[in-house]
């Protein structure tokens, strides 16, 4: 092997290894978006679950003419409803697929570009692939898919904030509804 061919080589084994670096680092995201996506759900359905008593608390605050506590468990509700379900849209938006190329070029590595042909082409596609070709397209392939990763990572982070957000809301929502419904039920 001449000292070209092995560089060649060497580029495409790096390539590669970078390649599936970023893969683990899109899946990473999605199984940590699915984690964080159950807890918001569940979260969600628990304040459900409280809705019966929360209608109860509500009823007696305005029967009751407490209009300063009704405003204030008001909002903490309306403000745990709209953080947890944006955080539930952005940690969804984690495991949508996102299928566009950064580059816009048709890859014989992208799946799509795949199975858009038939077996017959893509088999001529790959035995027509030299050292260079293969080089340019695991290039491409990483920019691509490390920028799905990158804004992944982005709305994980969005999606967790949101979500501990909900949660400080949350515990003030179910906590007053325990201790005012207690009250109410001694």
């Amino acid at each position: 092997m001449t000292n070209s061919t092995q560089a060649k080589n060497l580029s495409i084994e790096i390539s590669t290894a970078n390649y599936a670096r970023v893969i683990q680092f899109i899946d990473h995201a999605d199984r940590k978006a699915a984690y964080f996506l159950t807890i918001a759900l569940a979260l969600y359905a628990s304040s459900l679950g409280v809705l019966e008593k929360a209608t109860k608390v509500f009823i007696y605050m305005i029967k009751d003419h407490n209009f300063v506590v009704l405003s204030i468990f008001s909002i903490v509700y309306i403000a745990f409803l709209i953080s947890i379900l944006y955080a539930i849209y952005k940690l969804i938006d984690v495991v949508k697929p996102r299928l566009a190329p950064k580059t816009g070029q048709k890859s014989i590595l992208y799946f799509q570009t795949i199975t858009q042909m038939d077996l017959n082409t893509f088999t001529k596609a790959m035995m027509d692939l030299t050292a260079e070709k293969l080089l340019v397209e695991l290039s491409e392939q990483t920019y691509n898919v490390a920028f799905i990763a990158n804004r992944k990572m982005e709305l994980i982070r969005i999606g967790t904030i949101w979500l501990i957000i909900a949660g400080i809301f949350g515990s003030f929502y179910f906590i007053g509804t325990q201790i005012i419904f207690a009250y109410l039920n001694p």
